[in-house]
């Protein structure tokens, strides 16, 4: 990086989203998937062009598959599920 630098793409800073879990997690979900599914989710997996706090994505992180909503700052996990069987 170079001191100083602007980039020119955007004007606002990119943040990282809250993760809130509205539902219960896995059962059997280990600490270190919990934290991946976090950080998915923290990195705002939606398009970019995206920005309704009542619209409702589906996330398949095997092996479930979550639901959830952007709301302000704040990813919240609606609905964990088990993942459908893909053919």
């Amino acid at each position: 990086s170079i001191p100083g630098a602007t980039a020119g793409f955007t004007e606002t800073p990119w943040e990282a989203l809250a993760v809130q879990w509205d539902c219960p997690a896995p059962p059997k979900a280990s600490a270190r998937w919990l934290a991946a599914v976090e950080e998915t989710l923290s990195l705002d997996p939606r398009p970019a062009y995206h920005d309704d706090p009542q619209r409702l994505y589906h996330l398949v992180f095997s092996p479930c598959e979550l639901s959830f909503r952007v709301e302000g700052g704040c990813a919240r996990v609606i609905a964990c599920r088990p993942a459908p069987d893909r053919p």
